[in-house]
């Protein structure tokens, strides 16, 4: 997964002249495309490098301490990411910045971890995290996110998953479903399913109308589409659609 994320093997990672950039390629058609056509809401969605995990892909193998500079990391991160709020707010716009974080489940719960995302978190209108391993729910549950993406297809709820996403939800985090799969094909029917089952499960366990469950859910792919072809990635955003009217039905 480091390695998809990465694009090179953790061991190979360095600096080179094609690297040494503030921001990503894809920033300048980006940065024209939402200001020729800024979304209703005036909200973009910003996903950085994850501190967390980014140390674990530089240490060395064997270090027992791999996420000792992840509040330093973190704050590198957040002035790198600086440059990108500032040039939408010059256009009026907000961010929702979302941490990647890949490898959070080797992390364990350390102050360290936590303090790591305090850089990151206040930059824009809403901050969340990307965690498409087996979520740690006791350090997720620590970070209190506003926003939580897991991916229910790899990792369906079970009951401790549940209660976890119970709590989170009523402290205030709004979860991002990763309901269709990237690597294969299956009935629109399944996604409804999973989603709604999710739903359920947090509506019955926190006391909440079904309004508000699905108000504090937000379904969107499985983890991995930015790595498949244009075509791929099209056919999965049509799914999604489907999954979605069909649960208006």
């Amino acid at each position: 997964m480091i390695v998809e994320w990465v694009g090179v093997e953790p061991g190979r990672c360095g600096w080179s002249p094609d690297r040494d950039r503030r921001v990503p390629y894809a920033w300048p058609a980006f940065l024209d495309a939402v200001t020729t056509a800024p979304p209703a809401h005036r909200i973009v969605k910003l996903q950085v490098t994850g501190p967390v995990t980014l140390c674990g892909a530089i240490a060395e193998v064997g270090d027992p301490s791999p996420f000792l500079f992840a509040k330093d990391v973190g704050a590198w991160l957040a002035g790198q990411t600086q440059t990108q709020i500032a040039a939408l707010r010059e256009r009026r716009l907000d961010c929702l910045l979302i941490v990647d974080e890949p490898a959070l489940n080797i992390a364990g719960v350390e102050s360290t971890v936590i303090e790591a995302w305090e850089p990151l978190r206040t930059f824009g209108a809403a901050w969340g995290l990307h965690v498409c391993c087996q979520p740690p729910w006791a350090l997720l549950e620590a970070a209190r996110p506003d926003i939580l993406n897991i991916d229910l297809v790899a990792f369906p709820l079970d009951r401790a998953a549940s209660d976890a996403v119970t709590r989170m939800v009523r402290a205030g985090t709004t979860m991002a479903w990763g309901i269709t799969p990237v690597h294969r094909d299956e009935e629109t029917s399944v996604a409804v399913s999973r989603l709604m089952n999710a739903v359920s499960s947090v509506r019955a366990s926190a006391g909440v109308g079904i309004a508000a469950a699905e108000a504090r859910a937000l379904p969107t792919a499985s983890c991995g589409t930015g790595a498949q072809a244009i075509s791929r990635e099209s056919h999965i955003a049509r799914v999604l659609r489907d999954a979605l009217v069909g649960m208006d039905r």
